[in-house]
């Protein structure tokens, strides 16, 4: 089978409409405040902390038997 000549043109063409569709999806993903699902973009560090488990109570206890939090 002989290789087939790469369009350059055409790819570049294909890769530029759908990112722009995927970009007008998200754009109106976001602007969809009716929408449940969607909501206002959240800070990164909002939800690292959210992923995070709940500290528990600490406390220190020191060699003569003390404790402290």
């Amino acid at each position: 089978m002989p290789d087939q000549p790469c369009d350059r043109r055409a790819i570049t063409d294909a890769i530029r409409t759908s990112l722009e569709r995927t970009a007008e999806r998200a754009r109106s993903d976001l602007e969809a405040p009716e929408d449940p699902e969607v909501g206002p973009p959240v800070p990164a560090a909002a939800l690292a902390a959210n992923a995070l488990p709940e500290a528990p109570e600490t406390t220190t206890t020191s060699i003569n038997g003390s404790s402290r939090e």
